[in-house]
């Protein structure tokens, strides 16, 4: 079975990075950034997630659950 390349495998042009505030994925593509928050609960049929223990709630289309993770470098000279 291989494993499928992740993003940071494919691109070997630092140029071509490109960092988006949270400001620029709302007017580019339409997504809510929220960082340093908690979801306690993901309600799925009301397709809403809570979050802080209900002091703030989201109903959302789409839903990406990124966990996080540890950085890693990128293999280019200067990054």
């Amino acid at each position: 079975m291989a494993r499928t390349k992740l993003s940071k495998a494919l691109i070997t042009d630092a140029s071509k990075l490109e960092w988006k505030t949270p400001a620029d994925l709302k007017i580019k593509y339409g997504v809510n950034l929220r960082a340093g928050v908690s979801v306690t609960s993901v309600e799925l049929q009301d397709r809403r997630v809570i979050l802080d223990n209900g002091k703030d709630n989201i109903v959302y289309d789409k839903l990406i659950i990124a966990p996080g993770g540890t950085p890693r470098k990128l293999p280019i000279p200067g990054v």
